[in-house]
């Protein structure tokens, strides 16, 4: 059944280059369950014409495709990407692909003619090993195998075509769940919610939706520390739009939910968390030539009192204190605006330059940093000596890569293992930091010209809770990276390449944006087909 919804699914794929009829019934979205936890949005005719795939210049594109497919397969999709209309499928309607508990995958998309669809359905049937066949049942046509059982299937109606593959650890009938969906009967769906009101709020080449439960559930499987979800806070979605423009994509994302005390205590622990916007107050000491540069402001004392009383970060508060370190006294490592940047990263040879700077008021929890470090060579050094008397039962393996530890000023260390970048940290006029590499060491509090102000990103690096961006257009052009990418790549793809110049972040709570700028005008969807079409043709 894996081979079917991969017939199927590759039938989206190829029509997603073509224009379909338009139809006003919005049937179709309600299909979506209610206990989905994962929801994106696709406007396939819109990011077809801002891709320009249709166009004569990718006209060679278009039969590469072609070409490369077998015999059999082009026939069955060319004449549909000429005449979208014969597939019975309407793009001009989102594509959705879900996710819930129990099923791993759901695609969903609006029927236009249910006849064409069945017939475009049967020659994708055509083209695989297995035959299933379509059955009708409660208004709606199934696609099984005769064995039954499987974990995944497709059904369509009038109104909607529904692919469901299940999850392994799932029990659930696929087949009675198509049928129950399909069909809109018992139970509540996700289109009555106020994330998808939301979702549906605003135009979009992409949407999405991500519930918070998610993140529960993948912090539960990986064992992952990550925000602390079980404090009334799994009732929490994150909408999130995306829209290609001339020289940019925009993201634009929005924190909502059914529950109004849920969201106004998330918005609440925000603000005691991160309290205040930034002014950017490191910005004379980072580079305007980076990786990778991120600012913000903490409330270290708020945030340490919140992950204390959170039960799945005890073990590791505890560790800290096993290690000497008081939980309470590190929270003023970071107490007002902090800055991080990467200067420096060459893959040969290891090299990497980094620097964080994060404003505090005493040298307190730098210093037992250091004393813990400290401690850990001494413990060492000790085990080594009674090792060599033969006082330790039991084999002591010994590292080559030992870790020393440098006094280099008052609350300034230096500590290294073995061919490992240095660590320099410490506390200056009010600053804790943080320098990797000597690379960094070098701009460590020296004024920089031209600085991060003079970034074509500096603006979102003022008045916001949190930011970041990847500077695209210095690791292309400027750095040895970009050297090495550009070695390999031929001329004209890596001249398309040359033309992102950044991608940003910024939020401030309940808000945030996301952009992808260009240096040029072009759509990135165009730049995108631009750059698969002289991988695919050789073009010289």
């Amino acid at each position: 059944m894996k081979a079917k919804l991969r017939h199927f699914v590759s039938a989206l794929a190829v029509l997603a280059i073509a224009l379909s009829s338009c139809s006003k019934s919005k049937v179709y979205e309600q299909v979506i369950p209610d206990d989905a936890d994962f929801i994106i949005a696709i406007s396939v005719d819109q990011l077809v014409k801002k891709s320009e795939i249709r166009s004569s210049e990718n006209k060679a594109l278009r039969e590469v495709i072609f070409s490369k497919s077998k015999e059999n397969v082009g026939k069955v999709f060319k004449p549909i990407v000429e005449d979208p209309k014969k597939s019975g499928l309407d793009f001009s309607s989102p594509i959705y692909f879900f996710q819930t508990p129990d099923f791993e995958a759901g695609i969903l998309a609006r029927v236009s003619d249910q006849g064409k669809l069945r017939d475009f359905i049967k020659q994708i049937i055509e083209l695989g090993e297995n035959k299933p066949q379509m059955v009708e049942k409660d208004g709606i046509t199934l696609i099984v195998d005769d064995k039954g059982g499987e974990n995944s299937a497709c059904a369509f109606s009038k109104d909607a075509l529904l692919i469901l593959s299940r999850t392994d650890s799932s029990s659930k009938d696929v087949r009675a769940e198509l049928t129950r969906l399909i069909n809109l009967k018992e139970g509540k769906r996700y289109y009555q919610r106020a994330a998808f009101k939301e979702l549906k709020s605003k135009d979009a080449d992409i949407a999405c939706i991500l519930e918070y439960s998610r993140l529960q559930r993948l912090a539960s499987d990986y064992a992952t520390p990550m925000f602390p979800l079980q404090k009334g806070l799994t009732d929490i979605q994150t909408v999130m739009h995306f829209t290609f423009e001339k020289g940019r994509m925009v993201g634009n994302f929005k924190y909502t939910s059914e529950n109004k005390d849920a969201l106004k205590k998330y918005q609440e622990l925000y603000k005691s968390l991160m309290p205040q916007k930034t002014k950017n107050v490191f910005e004379k000491y980072l580079p305007k030539n980076n990786f990778f540069t991120l600012n913000g402001f903490i409330d270290g004392t708020k945030a340490s009192s919140f992950y204390k009383d959170s039960p799945e970060f005890t073990p590791y508060l505890e560790a800290l204190s096993e290690m000497g370190l008081d939980p309470n006294q590190l929270s003023s490592l970071f107490d007002g605006e902090v800055a991080f940047t990467v200067n420096s990263f060459m893959p040969v040879g290891g090299k990497i330059g980094m620097v964080l700077y994060s404003q505090g008021k005493t040298p307190t929890a730098v210093d037992q940093i250091a004393s813990a470090i400290r401690s850990y060579i001494n413990g060492m050094d000790s085990l080594e000596r009674l090792a060599d008397k033969g006082d330790v039962d039991g084999e002591l393996y010994y590292y080559s890569d030992r870790i020393t530890l440098e006094t280099q000023g008052e609350h300034q260390y230096m500590a290294k293992k073995g061919n490992d970048p240095e660590l320099y940290f410490g506390h200056k006029d009010g600053v804790n930091y943080l320098a990797v590499g000597t690379e960094g060491k070098d701009i460590l509090f020296k004024e920089q010209a031209p600085s991060v102000k003079d970034a074509a990103y500096a603006s979102i690096l003022k008045g916001h809770s949190m930011a970041m961006a990847v500077d695209f257009n210095y690791i292309f052009t400027g750095s040895p990276i970009g050297g090495m990418i550009g070695a390999f790549l031929p001329p004209k793809i890596f001249e398309k390449i040359k033309t992102f110049s950044y991608l940003s972040m910024s939020g401030n709570g309940e808000e945030g944006q996301m952009e992808l700028k260009l240096t040029t005008k072009d759509n990135p969807l165009k730049l995108i087909t631009d750059i698969i079409r002289l991988l695919a043709t050789n073009e010289k």
